[in-house]
Parts: C-alpha cells; structure tokens; sequence
C-alpha cells in the first residue's frame, strides 16, 4: 500500500490535482488480466494539447503500426524514493503492418500501455483501458527505449527495448471487422477499451479518420511530416510517458 500510496501522490503532482476520479466501484473484469478488479480509478495527466484531427495525431509521431496483442501482460516499474512503483503495463504485439517508421513486418515488440494494476485496483491514465488480447489495433509509438534517458539515468530493465504508446487514448485506435465500416453506436467505448469519461465524439472522429487513411489508404502515405523525434518534442503532447527524471 505504500507504493500504492506514492503512486497516487506522484500522479496526483504532476496533473496539479489532488482527486483521481473513480470510474467504477463495483467489480471490473477484462480478459487481458486474469480475475476481476475491484475499482477502476482514472489518473489525470496534464495534456499540452488534444489533437482534433488525424493530422494533428500524426505530428511528431515516428513509429505507427498495425498489431495484434499478445497474451503476456506485465506491470513494470519505476523506481522512487520509496522503492519500485508501479507505471505501465508491457505487453507484445506482433507487427501486422507499418504506415511510418523503421519496424518490420512479421517482428514482435514490447509496448508499454498508460495502466497498470495495484491492489486489486486498475489504475488508467486518461482513459486508456488495457488492450484486449489477439484483437488488432493502430499504434502510434515513440523510439524503441535505450538503457539511459537524455538525462542519463539508467532505466529500469524492464523498460529496455520497448515503446511507449503516445498520446494516450488518442494513441491507439481498434481495427475493425471487414464489415464494419463506418463508427456506429455499437462500436462503444468498451469495444474501443476506453474509460467512461473519453470526448467519445471526438475519439470517433479520429477513429474513423484512422480506418480510412490506414485501411483504404484513402490518401497518399505521410510523408510530409518528421519521422524521427526528440524527447523534448514528444513532451510537448500527452503522452503519458513517465519515464526517470
């Protein structure tokens, strides 16, 4: 409970609000992690900006992928003052296909998703609710993470190799059955793995931007924009990256 406690303060911080808002007393059960969750709990996290459209997503972006999640979720950890705190969960996917960056089809990689799982409670940042196993999704990624941050600490081992998944809900987006094509009400915030208190219209109108361009390529692929980033950049948006100090 002492972790549990750092946790909530350090979260708490860095959003400049002292309240988590609880998003479900009663029991929550969700097939990437076995058995039920006795509350889920949304930390809020400081945004520099929400992106309206898919242009404005895709900005600064240097890794976006089609995946399949695997069925190995794992809770990582920081390390602060008061020991190993709990940050992200790790989970691997498996690259069905690449609209930007240098990852190969076929490769499997670590991400690390903004939940992670204390006491019975899942914690989420910003509405991202864990993926679900062997469904398939849009990822926009960050750099592939080396032993040390650009302030020269050593991160955590667990942390080595893998990608962060950035602009939180916004970051990842459901592929959808063949005959699925255009956002309905029956495509809810639960099929998506989002929280109860997503801009759902918002969300929507990004999705379906998604599925058009990447699906159908509706549009010549991204060339216009960066293809590699600096951390300072990627700092500049939400993009729940707790990463040492």
């Amino acid at each position: 409970m002492k972790r549990l406690a750092f946790a909530i303060l350090v979260v708490a911080f860095m959003a400049g609000c002292a309240n988590l808002q609880v998003l479900g007393s009663q029991a929550y059960s969700h097939p990437h992690h076995h058995g039920n969750f006795s509350q889920v709990m949304d930390m809020p996290a400081s945004r520099a900006f929400t992106p309206g459209n898919l242009d404005e997503l895709e900005y600064l972006i240097p890794n976006i992928v089609r995946g399949r999640v695997g069925n190995d979720p794992t809770i990582v950890y920081q390390y602060a003052l008061s020991g190993p705190s709990p940050s992200h969960n790790r989970v691997s996917i498996e690259i069905l296909e690449v609209i930007r960056g240098d990852l190969q089809v076929g490769e499997t990689v670590n991400i690390l998703e903004p939940y992670f799982i204390e006491d019975n409670v899942l914690f989420t940042w910003a509405n991202y609710m864990p993926s679900r196993p062997n469904h398939e999704y849009f990822f926009f990624l960050g750099d592939q993470l080396g032993e040390y941050t650009d302030t020269g600490r050593r991160r955590p081992e667990s942390f080595l190799g893998a990608y962060f998944v950035l602009r939180g809900e916004f970051g990842r987006h459901r592929v959808p059955e063949s005959n699925m094509r255009q956002a309905d009400s029956t495509f809810n915030t639960n099929e998506l793995s989002l929280g109860t208190h997503v801009d759902t219209e918002l969300y929507m109108s990004i999705w379906q931007e998604v599925i058009d361009a990447y699906m159908d390529w509706g549009r010549p692929p991204v060339t216009s924009h960066r293809t590699r980033v600096d951390s300072a950049d990627l700092q500049q948006g939400f993009d729940v990256v707790i990463d040492m100090p």
